[in-house]
């Protein structure tokens, strides 16, 4: 199985020519710098398909070489778990 690409999720509105569109992103930024790097393609007009307790399911269109194509992305999210409190207050961690 994939083990999947790790970015922090951004949704917007963009305008291109005279139609808006919505568009999922998955960016990394980058050290010392101010713009996001795309992970992967854009998807565009993304719906929720499925929700769970730490997973979405977003389906939507990719488009490469003018030709779109349904795409559909599986989000995880990362467990954060509070830190265990130890003998003297030590934070101590799994």
């Amino acid at each position: 199985m994939d083990e999947g690409t790790e970015g922090e999720l951004q949704m917007a509105s963009t305008m291109h020519g005279s139609e808006m569109h919505v568009v999922a992103r998955l960016c990394a930024r980058a050290e010392l710098s101010i713009r996001d790097e795309d992970l992967l393609p854009p998807l565009y007009s993304p719906e929720l398909i499925a929700i769970a307790s730490h997973a979405l399911l977003l389906r939507g269109f990719q488009s490469e070489d003018e030709a779109a194509y349904v795409q559909e992305w599986r989000l995880l999210s990362r467990r954060i778990r509070p830190p265990r409190v130890g003998y003297e207050g030590l934070a101590l961690r799994r």
